[in-house]
This record gives C-alpha cells, structure tokens and sequence, in this order.
C-alpha cells in the first residue's frame, strides 16, 4: 500500500514538473533525424541568412541533442555554434519551440526563441538552434526544408 502511495506521488510530481517546464506538446519523440536530411535542413537555413544578409550560426540536433550539423557564418561571433546548440538542445529536450524563459524549470540551462523542433512523421525527429541575426525567418525556412 505504502509503495503504491509513493509511486502515485512521484508520478504526480513528474507530471506536475513537466508541465510547469511547458514539456508537453503531445508530439513524441521518433528515430533521429537523418544525416540527408539534416542538411537539407541546414541548407535551407543557409540560403535565408545569406538572402536576409545575415551571419547566421546554426545547429540541428538529433533526438537526444547530439550535434548532426552545424554552420558558423562568416564574421560569426566566436560564441555562435554554443548558443545555436544550446538552443537546439533546448528545443529538443523540453520538445517546445522557442521556450520562454518563464517556463525553464529552475536551475535548467537555456536559450530563448531561435530554436524550433524538427518534425517528420508526426514525430520529432530533431531540432535547430539559430543565432546572428533574422533568427525567426531562418528556422522558418529550416523547417519548411524538412516537410
């Protein structure tokens, strides 16, 4: 009885700190995405820094936030490729779209806005972090490269 009670609670609690973290998005997490695929992705997000004339870095991570591409733009601040993977990895790991800080759990390592979840299938499969500039417009070609 007592183990029964102490599994309902910590199940309420992981519940309770999921959602507070924003975590659910009712899209589960499915195979990694693809070496092709990822820089078809990264290409696309390429072309529109270099069309918007920006020195756009990113990064696309795979389900469980291992780099698969990355892209430091010319004249790059030398920090670019670890705020796009933090972002990246964000996304992936809280499977939430340019999470608000609001909604980090506390003592969470994070970057706000730039980042987007790769989905295929239904299914995420991957996300990408950007930073340097036109950040939204960016991930939006990225992602739009993946449907």
């Amino acid at each position: 009885m007592k183990t029964t009670a102490f599994v309902g609670a910590l199940i309420a609690a992981a519940t309770l700190t999921a959602g507070a973290a924003g975590a659910q998005t009712g899209v589960p997490y499915g195979a990694p995405i693809t070496l092709d695929s990822a820089k078809a992705v990264g290409a696309a997000a390429h072309a529109e820094a270099v069309k918007r004339k920006v020195s756009g870095t990113f990064a696309i991570v795979d389900v469980l936030g291992e780099m698969v591409v990355v892209d430091r733009g010319m004249n790059a601040s030398n920090a670019g490729v670890e705020i796009a993977l933090a972002k990246a990895r964000s996304a992936v790991k809280y499977r939430k779209t340019g999470l608000p800080l609001a909604e980090f759990p506390a003592g969470a390592e994070g970057l706000t806005g730039g980042s987007a979840l790769l989905v295929s299938g239904g299914q995420i499969v991957g996300a990408i972090g950007v930073t340097g500039g036109s950040n939204d417009q960016v991930v939006s070609a990225a992602v739009a490269a993946l449907k």
